[in-house]
């Protein structure tokens, strides 16, 4: 059961991962300038642009390599709470930039993307969770059952 719970939230990591990030590489140069009217971050928005998308291809290859699983899933729940950081600064500036997330995405509201994100951070917590517990179990089971 705990395998299948952590397949299926890796999966769903994996695909919102490679969709946003296949998203923000075809709308480069748009997200590229909606980056640049973004107080702190405006100088660093080329770099960014490209950077961002990048990240989350290189958080798919971990979280598909059985042995790097681990650090993917850390590095993407970084990356998600960074992300919902951003989204409660733009919630509390009254800015009324649009979401640079790519396709469907981009139709919520801050408001319901902070929710989005709210919800995958908790779902990224469950793997590293039952990824730990699993562990826990194989470590327990190996040391009391050794020959």
């Amino acid at each position: 059961m705990r395998s299948t719970i952590h397949t299926i939230i890796t999966s769903l990591l994996i695909f919102l991962y490679v969709y946003t990030a296949v998203a923000k590489l075809i709308t480069l140069d748009k997200n590229e300038a909606v980056l640049s009217h973004l107080p702190f971050i405006g100088s660093y928005a080329g770099v960014l642009a490209l950077s961002i998308p990048i990240a989350e291809l290189l958080i798919v290859v971990l979280l598909l390599v059985p042995r790097y699983n681990k650090t993917g899933l850390y590095l993407s729940l970084i990356l998600l709470v960074i992300f919902t950081a951003y989204l409660l600064y733009m919630l509390s500036s009254g800015e009324k930039l649009p979401c640079t997330c790519g396709g469907v995405l981009e139709k919520l509201t801050w408001k319901q993307h902070v929710f989005f994100n709210l919800g995958f951070i908790v779902l990224n917590i469950v793997a590293i969770t039952n990824r730990r517990s699993k562990q826990a179990i194989l470590s327990s089971f190996t040391t009391h059952h050794s020959p």
